[in-house]
């Protein structure tokens, strides 16, 4: 922990004395940092065989998540629709 509170002060300070130069170049390194990042994080899943094998039933879980909220989302405004009386 202590060393993500030192990193984020590093990024705070580093941010303050850099806040007059070129954005260009700053957002291009963080686009090329959250892209590496996003490697990485895919690297470190496909290399996890007991997740790859669990990924079919994560996305079976979010389908059904996903369908129950939109069901009940669309229940819901109908009910509301319904009590004010709206057309």
């Amino acid at each position: 922990m202590f060393h993500l509170m030192v990193v984020l002060i590093a990024g705070i300070a580093l941010g303050y004395f850099l806040r007059g130069k070129s954005k260009a170049r700053i957002s291009k390194a963080i686009f090329a940092s959250i892209m590496l990042l996003i490697f990485f994080l895919g690297f470190t899943l496909g290399s996890n065989s007991e997740l790859l094998r669990s990924l079919p039933i994560f996305g079976w879980n979010a389908l059904l998540i996903a369908l129950i909220s939109m069901l009940l989302s669309a229940a819901f405004a109908l009910l509301v629709k319904r009590l004010v009386k709206i057309e």
